[in-house]
C-alpha cells in the first residue's frame, strides 16, 4: 500500500479535512446539545424532588412549632397568680405533665415578671434564680402578652445553641404576671432532628434559618450552626430567600460553592428551611458521560478519516490520472488531444466533458484566430488614427496614426513617449483624463486638444478615448482626428459672420437715421402749414415713419435681424405715439398687457403700423372735449380652444394659420365708442383703410367691437420659419 501524503492542495485532503470537520462539528453540536438539554432536565427533575422533600420537612417542623407553642399556652392557662405566691405549686404543675416537658429535650421553665427563673423540670443545675429577661423570649410575652419563639442563643449555663418557645402566664384579669418558655438544646437530640433525618441525600445539606435575625438555627453541616448570614446585599440570592421567596435556584453560596437550592418558609417562626446539593455532585454523572462522548467522537474522527481518505483515494484514481497526463502536457505546439476514459461514471463524466471542452476552445482558438486576423485588418487599413498607450508611452498604433503624426512608420511611434506628442497647452488636461480614466470599459469622452507632429508642426485633433485590455493588462486606446483644417474653416466662416452682423447693423443704423430725417422735415413742413388738414396729415405720416424707424433702431441695438420682440417693441412705439399725440391737459391714460412674442420682421412692420393708426384713431376721436378714459394695449398667445374660436369666429377668406401659433393684438379704449353710421363711413377713412390693408398683409382676422368704447382686434399666425435664435 502507497504511503499516505498529506498536501493541503490536494482535492482527497480538502474533502477528508471537511469531512471530518462536518462530522465533529455534528458530533459535538449533538454532545453540547444532548448536555445542555440533560444539565436542564436533571436541574429541573433534582429541583422538583428537593423542593418535594423540602417543602414536607417545612411542613412537619412548622406543625411540630405549633403543637408545642399550643401545648406551652394550655399549661400557662393553668398558672394562676395564686400559685406565684407558692412556688412549689407552679413546680407540682410542671412535674403532673410529663408529657409536655418530653417535648422540649432541655425541658421547661417558669420566670416570674422579673424575668427570673422560679421553677423547672426537668431540673438544670443553677437555672432557678437565674434572670434572662434580656432575652427576647422573655421580653417579648411579658411586654406583648403572645407566644414567641425567642431568637437561637447559646444557653447561659451550659452555652449550647438553643432556642427557645415561650407563652405568657396571665392573672384573671389579663395581666402577664409571668412566661412559661420550652427549652430546645440543638446540640442533644431532639425533634428537629428526628424530622430532618431521611428527607435529604447523603450529598446534600440541610439549613434551618432564621432570616430575622440573619441567623442559622441549625444544619447537617455541624459547623454553620449559628452561623450568622452575610449582610443584605452581599449575597442577593439569600437576600430574596429572606424576604421569603420559595422555590428552587441556582446559587453561589456564602463558602463560594455553585450550589442547587430548595427553600421552603415556616409560617409558625417566620424560618424558612433550606437544603442545598452542590452542583458538581448533581451534574457529575452528565460530566461521565461527556467524557465517553469525547473518546467515542474522537474514535469515530480517526475512523470516518482514514475510510473517507481511502475511499477518495480508490474513488479519485481516474481523475488523479488524468491530472497527471495534463500536467505533462506541452504549453506550446499542437492541441492536446483527448483524455482517456477508463470508468463510465461520474468521473468518467467528468473527463468526457472536458474532453468536449478541449474540443470547444480548440474551434474558439481557431476562430479566435481568424478574428484577430480580421481585426488587426481593419485597424491597420482603417482611415482613423489609432494609438494605444500605457505608463505614459505608446505601445501600439495603426498607419494612420503615424501618417497623421508624419511619422515614417508605426514602429516609429512604438515606445515613444506620449506627452511627447502633445502641446504643452494641452498636456495638463491629457494627464487629467488619463488619470481618471481607471475601469475598464470607461469611454474618455470626445475633446479638443494640440499635437505636435514630428516635424515639429502643431496640429488640432479630436481625441476619444477608452480603456481596453492589451495583452493582459489595462491600457488606453485613443481614436484621433486632424480637425486643423475645420478649425481654420470655423474661424474664418466666424470672422465673415462678424463682418456680416457689422454690415447689417450700419445698415439698420443709417435707415433709421434717414427715417429719424424724414420725420424731422415733415414736422418742419407741418409747422410751416397754415391748413390743418395737411398738418394732419404730416403728424400722421410721422407716425407711421416713426414706428418704421423704431424698429430699426430695436433691431440695431439687440443685435438680432431675424426676429423681434414683439411685446417690447409695442410698448417702446405706443408710449412715443402716445407722447406725440396726447396734449398735456389730457387725462387719458394708457395701459399695457404684453406677452413676450419673437416675430419676424415682416409680420413686426405691420403690426407697428397698425399700433399707431389704432392709438391715432382712438385719441382723435375717442376722447373729445378733454374727456378722461383709458387706452389699452394687449398682445397674448392664444390656447388651442381660443384659436379654433377664433378660426370659427373668422370671415371667409381669412388666412388659416396650419399648425403655426396664434396671437392677438387688441386696442381698446373707453370713450365715446363708434358712431352709429361706422360701417357706413369705414370705407371713407384713410385710417382703417390702412388698417384693414395691413390686417390682410398679416393674413390675420379683424374684429371689432363696438360700446362701451371702441376694440379693435387682430389675431394672426407666427410665422415661426422665419424667427431665428440671436447671432452670436
Amino acid at each position: 500500500m502507497n504511503a499516505i501524503t498529506f498536501h493541503l492542495n490536494s482535492l482527497k485532503t480538502r474533502v477528508t479535512l471537511l469531512t471530518l470537520t462536518i462530522f465533529v462539528v455534528s458530533i459535538w453540536s449533538l454532545a453540547f446539545y444532548a448536555s445542555t438539554m440533560l444539565y436542564q432536565d436533571l436541574q429541573r427533575l433534582l429541583g422538583e424532588q428537593q423542593f418535594s422533600a423540602t417543602s414536607a420537612l417545612a411542613a412537619d417542623i412548622d406543625h411540630e412549632l405549633t403543637d408545642r407553642q399550643s401545648a406551652l399556652e394550655t399549661i400557662a392557662s393553668e398558672i394562676t397568680s395564686a400559685m406565684l405566691r407558692q412556688p412549689t405549686a407552679v413546680q407540682a404543675l410542671l412535674e403532673q405533665h410529663p408529657v409536655l416537658w418530653r417535648l422540649f429535650n432541655d425541658g421547661l421553665a417558669f420566670a416570674d415578671g422579673s424575668g427570673t427563673v422560679r421553677a423547672d423540670w426537668p431540673h438544670v443545675p443553677g437555672r432557678i434564680g437565674v434572670n434572662f429577661k434580656e432575652r427576647d423570649y422573655i421580653s417579648g410575652p411579658l411586654r406583648d402578652g403572645k407566644a414567641i419563639i425567642g431568637k437561637p442563643v447559646r444557653s447561659k449555663l451550659t452555652q449550647n445553641p438553643s432556642f427557645v418557645i415561650a407563652a405568657p402566664v396571665k392573672d384573671a384579669r389579663g395581666t402577664v404576671i409571668g412566661v412559661l418558655g420550652g427549652v430546645t438544646d440543638l446540640n442533644k437530640p431532639n425533634f428537629i432532628n428526628q424530622l430532618t433525618t431521611g428527607h435529604y441525600s447523603k450529598d446534600s445539606d440541610l439549613f434551618l434559618v432564621a432570616p430575622q435575625h440573619r441567623l442559622v438555627v441549625t444544619s447537617s453541616n455541624k459547623s454553620r450552626i449559628m452561623a450568622i448570614l452575610p449582610e443584605p446585599g452581599v449575597s442577593p440570592a439569600l437576600d430574596l430567600q429572606a424576604q421569603g421567596w420559595e422555590g428552587t435556584h441556582v446559587f453561589i453560596n456564602p463558602l463560594g460553592a455553585e450550589v442547587l437550592t430548595s427553600v421552603k418558609q415556616i409560617p409558625a417562626a417566620h424560618w424558612y428551611v433550606a437544603v442545598t446539593l452542590a452542583i458538581d455532585q448533581a451534574y457529575a454523572p452528565i460530566r461521565a458521560l461527556q467524557q465517553r462522548l469525547l473518546i467515542a467522537a474522537t474514535l469515530l474522527t480517526l475512523l470516518a478519516g482514514l475510510l473517507t481518505w481511502w475511499l477518495l483515494r480508490r474513488q479519485l484514481a481516474p481523475l488523479l490520472s488524468a491530472v497527471s497526463t495534463l500536467s505533462h502536457l506541452p504549453t506550446s505546439g499542437d492541441f492536446p488531444s483527448a483524455l482517456p476514459i477508463t470508468r463510465r461514471d461520474e468521473v468518467g463524466h467528468l473527463i468526457a466533458g472536458f474532453n468536449r471542452l478541449l474540443e470547444t476552445l480548440h474551434q474558439r482558438e481557431v476562430a479566435l484566430t481568424q478574428s484577430e486576423l480580421r481585426f488587426r485588418t481593419l485597424i491597420e487599413w482603417s482611415p482613423e488614427a489609432l494609438a494605444v498607450h500605457r505608463d505614459g508611452k505608446i505601445i501600439y498604433a495603426n498607419p494612420a496614426a503615424a501618417k497623421l503624426m508624419g511619422a515614417r512608420s508605426k514602429q516609429d511611434m512604438v515606445g515613444k513617449p506620449m506627452l511627447e506628442l502633445v502641446h504643452p497647452e494641452s498636456r495638463q488636461v491629457v494627464m487629467e483624463r488619463v488619470k481618471k480614466a481607471t475601469v475598464m470599459g470607461d469611454i474618455l469622452p470626445m475633446v479638443e486638444e494640440k499635437f505636435i507632429r514630428f516635424d515639429g508642426t502643431v496640429i488640432d485633433v479630436e481625441v476619444i478615448g477608452i480603456i481596453i485590455d492589451f495583452d493582459g493588462q489595462y491600457a488606453c486606446q485613443v481614436a484621433v482626428r486632424d480637425v486643423t483644417n475645420r478649425n481654420r474653416t470655423n474661424r474664418e466662416l466666424q470672422a465673415s459672420l462678424r463682418d456680416q452682423v457689422a454690415l447689417l447693423n450700419e445698415v439698420h443704423h443709417r435707415v433709421k437715421n434717414n427715417l429719424q430725417v424724414i420725420t424731422s422735415l415733415l414736422r418742419l413742413e407741418a409747422a410751416r402749414s397754415s391748413q390743418s388738414e395737411t398738418r394732419t396729415v404730416l403728424t400722421d405720416m410721422q407716425g407711421r415713419i416713426r414706428s418704421m424707424a423704431l424698429l430699426h433702431e430695436s433691431l440695431y441695438r439687440s443685435g438680432v435681424f431675424a426676429s423681434i420682440d414683439l411685446g417690447q417693441y409695442i410698448k417702446q412705439l405706443a408710449s412715443q405715439s402716445f407722447r406725440a399725440l396726447i396734449t398735456s391737459a389730457s387725462a387719458v391714460r394708457l395701459e399695457f398687457e404684453l406677452a413676450s412674442v419673437q416675430v419676424s420682421l415682416d409680420q413686426a412692420t405691420p403690426c407697428g403700423l397698425l399700433i399707431n393708426e389704432l392709438i391715432s384713431n382712438s385719441l382723435k376721436h375717442g376722447f373729445p372735449d378733454g374727456r378722461s378714459g383709458e387706452v389699452r394695449i394687449e398682445l397674448k398667445t392664444l390656447t388651442a380652444d381660443e384659436s379654433v374660436a377664433t378660426l370659427d369666429a373668422a370671415p371667409a377668406g381669412a388666412g388659416s394659420p396650419g399648425k403655426a401659433s396664434r396671437v392677438r393684438l387688441r386696442v381698446s379704449d373707453t370713450g365715446i365708442g363708434l358712431p352709429a353710421d361706422f360701417n357706413a363711413r369705414r370705407g371713407q377713412s384713410l385710417g382703417l383703410q390702412l388698417v384693414e390693408d395691413l390686417t390682410r398683409q398679416l393674413n390675420a382676422t379683424l374684429e371689432i367691437g363696438a360700446g362701451p368704447g371702441a376694440q379693435f382686434s387682430v389675431t394672426f399666425a407666427l410665422e415661426t420659419s422665419k424667427v431665428a435664435p440671436p447671432v452670436p
